[in-house]
């Protein structure tokens, strides 16, 4: 997501499945349909998977995406500030 490529998620283990739901609702990329049977992706599902991931619509949501990741991970961004305010916490005695 920080370097604003699409995405085809066939998640296969943990927190994939949660990942690519996150990928789908936020427009960045789909999820692919494996064969219930045997879990095979087949190649018509992958070609619709990415048809739709290099389509503009998606394309464009995911360098929305990849700004807001820049400036969130940049000097003074939100990442920055609630590291130093953890940080600053823990230094502090405080719990999570």
């Amino acid at each position: 997501m920080a370097c604003g490529v699409p995405v085809v998620c066939v998640p296969q283990w943990t927190d994939q499945g949660t990942n690519a739901w996150l990928v789908e609702r936020i427009g960045t990329g789909v999820r692919a349909a494996v064969s219930d049977k045997d879990g095979v992706l087949e190649a018509d599902e992958l070609r619709r998977c990415l048809d739709f991931a290099t389509s503009e619509m998606v394309r464009a949501k995911a360098a929305v995406w990849r700004e807001k990741a820049r400036a969130a991970a940049s000097e003074g961004g939100s990442s920055e500030m609630n590291l130093r305010a953890f940080v600053a916490k823990q230094i502090a005695g405080g719990k999570n």
